[in-house]
């Protein structure tokens, strides 16, 4: 796989996980929701720390803010 279809891969499974949470929260699924939401969260990070390194795998980790401490966003 190139770069960008590695980017692509979270991206979209990113966006799946987003629609899922989105939905478990119209059912009151509230414990759910927050897994999907985190999941989808720390993969969209995946993706920018692809984008940012010459590796195509990130590292193998849940943690959020390390994720996004190896990323070049800048949240306000």
């Amino acid at each position: 796989m190139t770069k960008e279809e590695h980017i692509k891969h979270w991206v979209d499974s990113s966006t799946e996980n987003w629609q899922t949470a989105t939905y478990l929260l119209e059912g009151k699924q509230y414990v759910m929701t927050l897994f999907m939401f985190h999941l989808s969260i720390e993969k969209v990070l995946k993706a920018h720390w692809i984008k940012a390194n010459v590796a195509d795998s990130p590292p193998r980790t849940h943690d959020l803010q390390f994720l996004f401490s190896e990323t070049s966003l800048d949240i306000n």
